[in-house]
C-alpha cells in the first residue's frame, strides 16, 4: 500500500515530489514497531542466512547513500531512495511467511493492493482521471497516446501477475471470492501492461516468467507447469494482439529493429540517446567507484542537462551507491535466487 500512495504523491506534477511526506512518517513508524515487536520475541534456533546478510548491508548503504545525497542538497535524494528503502519489507514479510495466518492476511493485502492498482492505472490511463489531475499528461493527448506510470507503475503490474499465477497454481483457492479477486487482478494488470505501450515492462514479464519456471521447476508436476506457461503464454499474446490493433505496436517488430539499428550504428527511437546516457552514468560513476556519488546526485547529460534517472537501474546502482551496493544488491538477487 505504501507504494501505491507514494507513486500517487511522488509521481511528475502532483506536488509532492522530493519532500519527506505523512505517509513516509507513518510507515517508517510502522515498520520499526514491528521490527521491534519481533526483536522481542525469544525465538530459539533462528538461522541468520546470507540474504538477511545482504539485504541488511545493502539498507546500509542505502541510509548512507540518502544521507549523502541530503548532506548534498540533492533535489531528488529522497525520491531516489524510496525504492531501495523498501528492502526494509522483506524482515517483515520473511517472518511473517512462517505463519499459516499471516500467510493468508498477506494474500489478502497483496490481492486487494493488486486489484487497487490495477484499477487505478486502468482508470488513469484511459483518462477518467484527468479531471482530478489537469497538469498531468496522461491519456490520448495530442493524438497520441500517453502511458500511465504517472498513476500505477506498470511493473508494479509484473510482480501482481507472477503473484496471482502462483497463488492459484500452488494453493489452489476454493472459495469463490478469491477466485474472482484473482481474476479480476489478472484482468485489471495484464490491461495495464497492455496500455503502457512499453516494451521494457513486455520485456520484464518475460524475463519474471523465465525465472519463475526456472525456480519452481523441481516443485510442480508437468500440468501444473503446463499451467504457468498457458497464463503466461495468454498474457503476452493478448497484450500483442490489442497494442497491435489500437496502438499499431509490435512487440517483436520493435526488438528486432532496435537490435537491427543498434547493431549498425544507426539511431533508432532514442537508441543514440540510451546509449549517451549509459556513458554518462558510468562516467559519473568513475569518479566514486566505491560508495558511489548517494542518491539523487546529478549526472551532466547532454551541454544542458542533468538527470537524475537512468534507464539501467544496474548502472544508476553503480552510479549512486558504487561497488559496494552494487556487490550487496546482487548478493541479495542472487542469494534469494539460489
Amino acid at each position: 500500500y505504501y507504494f501505491i500512495i507514494n507513486t500517487l504523491l511522488t509521481s511528475g506534477r502532483l506536488g509532492i515530489v522530493t519532500h519527506f511526506s505523512p505517509v513516509d512518517l507513518l510507515t517508517v513508524l510502522a515498520l520499526m514497531g514491528v521490527l521491534v515487536q519481533k526483536l522481542m520475541r525469544k525465538n530459539v534456533g533462528v538461522r541468520i542466512l546470507l540474504l538477511d546478510i545482504m539485504c541488511a548491508g545493502w539498507l546500509l548503504v542505502s541510509v548512507i547513500s540518502l544521507t549523502r545525497g541530503i548532506i548534498m542538497g540533492y533535489e531528488a535524494a529522497l525520491r531516489s531512495s524510496r525504492g531501495p528503502l523498501l528492502f526494509l519489507l522483506y524482515f517483515v514479510s520473511a517472518t511473517e511467511l512462517n505463519s499459516d495466518a499471516r500467510r493468508k492476511e498477506l494474500t489478502r493485502v497483496i490481492l486487494v493492493g493488486a486489484i487497487a492498482s490495477g484499477l487505478v492505472g486502468l482508470a488513469g490511463s484511459m483518462q477518467y482521471l484527468a479531471s482530478l489531475f489537469p497538469n498531468l499528461s496522461v491519456g490520448m493527448v495530442g493524438g497520441l497516446f500517453t502511458r500511465s506510470n504517472f498513476f500505477a507503475d506498470p511493473a508494479l503490474a509484473i510482480p501482481n501477475i507472477l503473484f496471482m499465477v502462483l497463488y492459484s497454481t500452488f494453493i489452489k483457492p476454493q472459495s469463490r471470492s478469491i477466485k474472482l479477486g484473482l481474476s479480476i487482478g489478472l484482468g485489471l494488470n495484464v490491461a495495464v501492461l497492455m496500455l503502457s505501450v512499453t516494451r521494457g515492462f513486455w520485456l520484464g514479464m518475460i524475463a519474471a516468467f523465465l525465472v519463475t519456471i526456472l525456480i519452481i521447476k523441481k516443485h510442480i508436476g508437468f500440468s501444473r507447469m503446463l499451467r504457468i506457461v498457458g497464463i503466461f503464454a495468454f498474457s503476452l499474446i493478448a497484450i500483442q494482439v490489442v497494442v497491435q490493433m489500437f496502438f499499431s505496436v509490435s512487440l517483436l517488430g520493435e526488438l528486432f529493429a532496435r537490435f537491427r539499428f543498434a547493431l549498425s550504428g544507426e539511431d533508432y527511437r532514442g537508441i543514440t540517446v540510451r546509449i549517451g546516457e549509459a556513458v554518462a552514468y558510468f562516467n559519473s560513476f568513475s569518479e566514486s567507484p566505491v560508495l558511489g556519488k548517494g542518491f539523487g546526485s546529478p549526472v551532466p547529460f547532454y551541454p544542458s542537462v542533468n538527470t537524475g534517472f537512468a534507464h539501467n537501474e544496474y548502472l544508476w546502482v553503480l552510479e549512486t551507491t558504487g561497488l559496494i551496493g552494487f556487490f550487496l544488491l546482487g548478493g541479495f538477487l542472487c542469494s534469494g535466487l539460489r
